[in-house]
């Protein structure tokens, strides 16, 4: 199916995604009507049963995807074939994102990529698109990149795709944890993972920092999440796009200040470690003292 671009966000998408065949529309009362329209119009010239006005709607989730698939941005993942990099992918794929797995070594990323598609397909959802590539290929490939790699691999995949990166969004995901006392918090010299990324890529990279109080456990799930992500980069607008994909993950993202802040987030991992192992749970962050539009 070849579609134009529609403009919907990431919540619309997931709005889309999680109907089911004959399932009344009123579900996706919260998504932005106008654009929504657009996606169903391009269904029912498919021949696909498909009206906002009608009670119910006959559409498969293959049919969506493809629809979100030629929409949306290409996601990459570097060092992404971890529980927290596949937890990513997961949510993004399912959204409709087109994602690529990056790795080191292409194996491992066909492998994780493999092993999503079983995990959609087993949920129902067989029109995902997920590649696997090696880092360097694969942020060369994508429109944004995500990077969830070890503290101890930041600098050098950073280095690795470093031109790569240029004119685009990095999410960066690490947290400076300090084996064996994760549970202590430990910032580096320059007071944050993610100021070290910014230093080392440069005004033509817009590094976000997001996702390190999320369990990996919680984003392999297929079902939704009731943590809040705080997103911290020096641009506005890039911030923005990246609450955008906190919410086609199923969480709500907030804006959090300057990449300097993101010492916060991620000092605050340790504390959640902490507390995982003492309550034996998997602990994220809620914000609370907003209405339900915030």
């Amino acid at each position: 199916m070849s579609v134009k671009k529609h403009g919907l966000n990431g919540r619309d998408y997931r709005c889309l995604s999680q109907y089911k065949p004959s399932q009344s529309l009123g579900f996706a009362a919260q998504c932005r009507w106008p654009e929504m329209l657009s996606v169903l119009a391009v269904l029912a010239i498919a021949a696909t049963d498909v009206s906002p006005f009608n009670d119910r709607a006959v559409c498969s989730k293959r049919e969506i995807l493809l629809v979100m698939s030629d929409s949306l941005a290409v996601i990459a993942i570097l060092g992404g074939t971890g529980d927290l990099g596949t937890g990513l992918a997961r949510r993004w794929a399912q959204a409709g994102y087109q994602v690529i797995i990056g790795s080191r070594t292409e194996d491992k990323a066909v492998a994780a990529a493999a092993d999503l598609k079983a995990v959609m397909q087993a949920r129902g959802i067989d029109g995902v698109n997920v590649r696997a590539m090696e880092n360097l290929a694969a942020a060369e490939a994508a429109d944004i990149c995500a990077m969830t790699v070890p503290f101890a691999h930041q600098t050098g995949t950073l280095e690795l795709v470093k031109e790569a990166l240029k004119g685009k969004i990095l999410i960066d995901v690490t947290v400076p944890l300090v084996p064996p006392k994760v549970a202590r918090v430990q910032l580096p010299e320059q007071g944050s993972a993610g100021q070290i990324a910014q230093q080392i890529l440069g005004e033509d990279v817009q590094v976000v920092s997001a996702f390190q109080n999320v369990a990996a456990h919680h984003l392999q799930e297929g079902q939704g999440l009731s943590c809040d992500v705080i997103v911290c980069g020096d641009k506005k607008d890039a911030r923005a796009k990246v609450i955008e994909l906190v919410e086609a993950a199923g969480m709500r993202g907030f804006h959090g200040g300057s990449i300097a802040n993101s010492a916060a987030t991620e000092a605050l991992t340790s504390v959640l470690i902490f507390i995982n192992k003492q309550y034996g749970c998997h602990a994220g962050i809620s914000i609370t003292g907003l209405d339900d539009k915030a």
